[in-house]
């Protein structure tokens, strides 16, 4: 029996004639495609080629149902031809074999790295070789016009490693794709192929495969690689993306295996994986039982129900296209986008039911990494791989952070996404190199992974690294053993950084904004310098250590690096936040097989909807006793009675001011939006603790409370030209026209000497000044309802006279029934004496 953990060791197993191709006895078979049986074998295919593989098999079930659903024709070359092409040339294995004995020693490669993808990158194919590329040209040729492709046909070109996309090892974003190679140029094809292949010794790949030696992983020796071919390669026709997205089939920050979510971006993929453009987040779950759900026309059984789409921070400026004129990959400006969400509902559950079926059947029930994208109405599914941080990490064990000390409101320096939920400290280390050179930002990080070994060595610090972006170049550096942190401008949580820091374990934002206009204010603490020539490395402390201005060994210039003073990545209140100074926190672990299992039903109250992924994994929870609805609403920012106003002002042809017109994503209607919202984040909650009851309480903010949010102080604009405007500042011109305007100040929120005592709960509910907000609130709980959370149950707080119950549970109750569904039973907060003396009079309607 094969032992799949090591099958990368195994040479291909000898096999029939079939419908692969290429030169020579069957069992050295030098192409296959994926329709061939065979190509789902990893040590034919490579882990990502039997990915693709599978996918075409596991799909058959969604096609058969009638859903648009494909995956693009590919072939793949196997490690034969890979093994033919490399011993062509004798030098490349003794250089391996260099290498192979550098590492041992520990010895830096870059150098011989380099040498060995420049041998690689100027082989000559042998003639079979040739022959059989080119029958491997002409059927993806054909292919690629039985489906409807124009010419020149275009393919991307992907590797495919035998010991990548491993459960425990994914190699992701490591080796090389190339896009749009156009087939009617063989060279450019043949060229295609050589990147692959060279990127086997790309630094990052090699470190990470010696990092993954080092912690006992079993993986074949560089001569085994070189010798017996243990690489693919996967010529596959190209879709044109309208758009692209990556998917993971659980919550990639606390691991939740019934929420899951995807992230979407205009173009091609490059941009969205490199993190360099906003991206959508696609929110889905899977439920205990199947029910019918309208898809491309028809109903078809699923489990899964998507929650919503979380529209990118801003809008998407700009996006990858192919460009036939130049016949080249092209980034060209978005002016607005068709859908401020990049998918609709329906794509974005066609997207989630795919994900959670290549869960199901490729992945055996484990969790998936997938890529997709959407063309023509269909949706293409590029690859699928393990997702490789939560299926090894151990489930037995519940750590938490805690910061111990609360930053002054002037620390903060800048706010971003949240990777994970952890704390860190560390000097701030600015790294903002820009768009470099692949080979000079190689060069680079060569460089400071030494200055970073000397400063823990000498210095006994770790620094956070803070840069626009990351990307696999900068691999070599992101470790545990030398950063305490990563802090990228860019990215979102599916991109590089987010990625390597969840494999790392290391505390991370991305996405994140303020933070470069901030960076002037911390003082430079440390010095670090490498020689570009030369061994030379030395590290220092400002106005301690004098810094050298050329290396003392040889004379060249050196490359230097300022560390400064410390900060605190704060990960843990559901955004990342950085702080200046480090502030003390601790690390509480709680092994699970000795936490007591009480008798009594235990219920949790949860506030925010990424608060609930992590606490619905808790061992033991019965149920959600208390959600606070304001704690969504206070995600959302904006008053709801403010979009409302908004909303009327826009359809009454009115206009909105710029700051305004920035708070809601282009061509939305805004009460639409606070209701789609708060929807997302209802549905959040329920889906994570489904089918557990999720006692949620409607709104119940007091009015100094409601008075923080965006538009509860706002002005009403009057302009001759352009009617009446909506402004969250005074204006003493039109911000449209300019022309003289009359302006009225707005404040939506009476100030009450005891908020505690004045306006709020039901009493605000039934008041006709937010009536109609609080019936957006009933909204968005029948839209969960809808989608088959029915465990949501309303609490109504702060119920003062049984007639005020009567009326609000009696509009509650209207309102599901118009909708064709079934009343969800109501609960009275008990906080007024009145329900506490004569709770007879409330009973008939909760």
């Amino acid at each position: 029996m094969l032992r799949t953990t090591i099958y990368y060791y195994l040479p291909p197993p000898e096999l029939s004639a079939g419908r692969g191709g290429g030169q020579g006895r069957s069992e050295e078979r030098l192409y296959l495609t994926i329709w061939d049986e065979r190509a789902v074998d990893p040590r034919w295919s490579g882990g990502k080629g039997a990915g693709v593989a599978k996918i075409l098999r596991a799909i058959s079930e969604l096609k058969a149902m009638g859903l648009p659903v494909s995956v693009p024709f590919a072939i793949i070359l196997t490690p034969h031809f890979t093994k033919r092409l490399l011993n062509s040339e004798p030098r490349i294995l003794e250089k391996v074999k260099k290498l192979e004995e550098a590492l041992g020693k520990g010895e830096e490669v870059g150098e011989l790295l380099e040498e060995i993808r420049d041998l690689i990158m100027g082989l000559t194919f042998p003639p079979e070789l040739e022959k059989a590329l080119d029958e491997a040209i002409e059927l993806l040729r054909k292919e690629g016009l039985r489906a409807g492709k124009e010419e020149p046909i275009r393919i991307a070109v992907r590797s495919s490693g035998l010991a990548e996309d491993l459960p425990s090892a994914s190699f992701a974003g490591q080796y090389e794709t190339i896009l749009n190679v156009k087939l009617n140029d063989k060279e450019e094809v043949k060229k295609a192929v050589l990147k692959c292949l060279a990127s086997v010794y790309g630094d990052r790949v090699t470190d990470y495969r010696q990092k993954l030696r080092n912690k006992g992983m079993k993986l074949p020796s560089e001569t085994e690689i070189a010798s017996k071919g243990l690489f693919s390669i996967i010529l596959q026709l190209m879709v044109d993306s309208e758009w692209s997205g990556v998917g993971f089939s659980l919550d990639t920050e606390t691991g939740n295996p019934r929420v899951f979510k995807s992230t979407a971006w205009l173009g091609l993929g490059e941009l969205g994986v490199q993190g360099k453009v906003p991206t959508a987040e696609i929110f889905a779950a899977k439920l205990p039982s199947k029910r019918k759900v309208k898809l491309s026309g028809r109903e078809v059984p699923s489990s899964v129900i998507c929650l919503g789409i979380n529209p990118p921070s801003k809008p998407q400026q700009e996006k990858m296209i192919w460009d036939p004129v130049s016949g080249q990959n092209k980034i060209v400006k978005i002016d607005e986008p068709v859908n401020p969400r990049i998918a609709d509902e329906t794509q974005a559950l066609l997207v989630s039911m795919a994900i959670e079926h290549l869960e199901r059947t490729i992945g055996k029930g484990k969790p998936v990494d997938v890529e997709f994208a959407w063309e023509k109405g269909r949706l293409y599914l590029l690859q699928v791989r393990p997702e490789t941080v939560h299926a090894t990490k151990s489930k037995a064990v519940i750590e938490t952070y805690i910061l111990e000390e609360e930053p002054p409101e002037d620390a903060l320096l800048g706010v971003g996404l949240n990777v994970g939920f952890k704390i860190s400290t560390g000097p701030l280390m600015p790294l903002l190199f820009g768009d470099l050179p692949t080979e000079e930002l190689t060069a680079r990080i060569r460089l400071m992974k030494r200055i970073l070994t000397k400063v823990i060595e000498e210095l006994d610090v770790k620094p956070m690294l803070y840069t626009e972006i990351t990307s696999p170049p900068w691999e070599p550096i992101m470790r545990r053993e030398l950063l305490s942190g990563i802090i990228t401008e860019l990215g979102n949580r599916t991109s590089h950084p987010a990625i390597i820091s969840r494999e790392e374990g290391l505390a991370c934002s991305v996405g994140t904004k303020g933070l470069s206009e901030r960076l002037s204010e911390l003082k430079d603490l440390y010095w670090g310098v490498a020689c570009t020539s030369c061994d030379f490395c030395a590290v220092g402390r400002i106005n301690n250590d004098p810094m050298p201005e050329a290396c003392p060994s040889c004379g060249s210039q050196l490359f230097t690096v300022k560390l400064k003073e410390p900060v605190t990545l704060d990960c843990t209140k559901g955004e990342a936040r950085i702080y200046r100074g480090a502030f003390k926190f601790r690390v509480e672990r709680k092994v699970l097989h000795e936490l007591p299992r009480p008798r009594t039903k235990v219920a949790v109250n949860c506030g925010s909807p990424m608060e609930a992924l992590h606490v619905s994994l808790i061992p033991g929870v019965s149920k959600v006793g208390l959600a606070r609805e304001e704690f969504i609403a206070a995600w959302i920012q904006v008053h709801p009675v403010f979009c409302i106003k908004a909303s009327k002002v826009k359809a009454r042809r009115g206009f909105w001011a710029p700051e305004v017109e920035e708070l809601f994503p282009p061509g939305v209607d805004p009460r639409e939006e606070w209701t789609y919202r708060l929807t997302l984040g209802m549905g959040l909650i329920a889906a994570s603790f489904y089918p557990r009851e999720v006692i949620l309480r409607f709104s119940d903010f007091k009015t100094n409370e409601y008075a923080t949010l965006i538009g509860a102080v706002h002005y009403e604009l009057r302009c001759p030209k352009c009617g009446k405007g909506l402004a969250l500042k005074a204006y003493e011109k039109c911000p449209k026209c300019g022309s003289p305007v009359r302006i009225r100040k707005v404040e939506l929120e009476p100030k009450e000497a005891n908020p505690m005592m004045g306006w709020r709960g039901v009493s605000r509910y039934l008041d006709p000044r937010f009536r109609e907000a609080f019936m957006m609130e009933v909204e968005a709980m029948i839209r969960c309802h809808k989608k088959g959370l029915t465990n949501l149950v309303p609490m109504f707080p702060f119920v003062r006279h049984p007639e005020e119950a009567k009326a609000v549970t009696n509009l509650v109750k209207r309102a599901f029934e118009r909708e064709g569904l079934k009343p969800p039973k109501m609960i009275f907060m008990a906080e007024v004496p009145s329900i506490g003396f004569v709770p007879y009079l409330f009973n008939p309607y909760c």
